[in-house]
């Protein structure tokens, strides 16, 4: 092991230490209404593309992933489509599990008896191009680890919607959807000794468009947009509305700390690209969340603490024989 790393080691047996727990950690974002129009430089405003004469849309591809890991086996699923059918894909392991729904207020503070459970679900339906509703993308990453037992859950979900535009003549493009989403470490403190860890809670959203190089297929990135509560997040555009972050790592939680993002009253979020030329334009839609949680009680963490101990006192005989 490298020294690094013992010293990280040894960190990590200084924190607060407990022997009976509930560690929960839960990552959710919901996009609602996605939609791709024609700019008008005005909030709120924007007309349905002209997709058969302005911007003819070449190809479609959708991809979702999901993965579910509690204390080292795994299950995972994925899904790719080729239009605008959508899918609903899930993962899990342990218990409790329950079918995926949207929410609009705070979840209930669920940690489960024993060794815990991962549960995962990412969804995707709808269609951009539709000005009326647009399209839908629902992730949730929630993890929890019980008071007994050891072990750590993780959870991972990525989706991906990705179109090819052929514009045919010069047009601003408009990104608009509504938002919500949920974010929470938490740690009981009940006291003894152990260790218990809610990390790795983290929501990303991003919009890119790259222009296509038609001889050597090379991509130019015209504009990005990560969402983060400013408006300074969008490059090669103006956005007109950004009132909350959608790129976010939530602080790690040890035992007796609760740290809670809550943005389930959602916000109306809008972008608009600076003029485009005629040409052809790849556009990426990529939307993540991520959560874990660990729990080591009594002795594994006493282990956990020599072998920390152990690494102080290698670095001080390294520091003397220098």
């Amino acid at each position: 092991m490298k020294l690094k790393t013992l010293v990280a080691v040894a960190a990590l047996a200084a924190l607060p230490a407990i022997s009976q727990a509930g560690v929960l950690a839960q990552s959710i974002l919901f996009i609602d209404g996605f939609k791709l129009s024609q700019g008008d430089g005005a909030l709120g405003g924007g007309t349905q593309l002209d997709t058969s004469t302005t911007v003819l849309v070449q190809r479609v591809a959708n991809s979702g992933d999901v993965l579910a890991n509690l204390n080292g086996v795994s299950s995972t699923q994925g899904a790719l489509v080729t239009d605008t059918s959508g899918f609903n894909i899930n993962a899990h392991q342990g218990s409790p599990y329950t079918a995926f729904s949207p929410i609009t207020a705070a979840p209930p503070n669920v940690v489960s008896p024993g060794q815990g459970f991962a549960s995962n679900h990412a969804i995707l339906s709808g269609n951009s191009l539709d000005f009326s509703s647009g399209a839908n993308g629902w992730t949730d990453a929630t993890v929890g680890l019980g008071s007994t037992g050891e072990g750590s859950a993780q959870g991972n979900i990525g989706v991906v919607a990705r179109a090819i535009l052929d514009v045919q003549s010069p047009i601003r493009l408009q990104v608009s959807f509504n938002a919500r989403a949920f974010q929470r470490n938490q740690v009981d403190a009940l006291g003894g000794s152990g260790l218990a860890v809610a990390q790795n809670n983290q929501i990303v959203f991003q919009v890119t468009l790259s222009r296509i190089d038609p001889n050597t297929g090379v991509l130019t990135q015209v504009f990005t947009w990560s969402p983060d509560g400013n408006a300074t997040s969008v490059i090669g555009g103006t956005e007109y509305a950004d009132p909350f972050s959608l790129n976010q790592t939530l602080a790690t939680a040890f035992p007796g700390e609760n740290f809670t993002v809550n943005h389930l009253a959602g916000g109306y979020f809008e972008l608009e690209s600076n003029l485009l030329a005629a040409g052809l334009y790849q556009l990426d839609i990529s939307q993540k969340v991520s959560a874990d949680a660990v729990f080591i009680p009594e002795p594994a963490s006493l282990a956990l603490m020599g072998l920390g101990l152990g690494a102080l006192c290698l670095v001080r005989r390294r520091k003397h024989n220098a």
